[in-house]
């Protein structure tokens, strides 16, 4: 009875176990996906290379630029002004 009580599980587990036809879907989904992956990395890393080389190029581009040049100073010139006459207002504490 025990050898029959063995049999009768395992006949009932049998239904569920996976079959050649289901080991190969599973190993060409694996595949399928791993390949995605592939594509999908190899896209970020071209982006990222771009992005990458852009930002360097700006930064480069601006350290590279000579600063604006500095516009020629305003001079006013007023016209002399007459010195004072030795008065009172030379002496000082008045």
């Amino acid at each position: 009875m025990e050898i029959e009580a063995r049999v009768a599980k395992l006949e009932a587990v049998l239904p569920t176990l996976a079959t050649k036809a289901d080991l190969a879907d599973t190993k060409t989904l694996v595949i399928e996906s791993k390949a995605d992956v592939i594509k999908w990395l190899a896209g970020l890393l071209f982006a990222a290379t771009a992005l990458i080389l852009s930002v360097m190029a700006l930064l480069l581009n601006r350290a590279t630029q000579a600063p604006p040049a500095q516009p020629a100073p305003i001079v006013i010139q007023l016209p002399a002004q007459p010195a004072p006459s030795g008065g009172d207002a030379a002496k000082p504490g008045k």
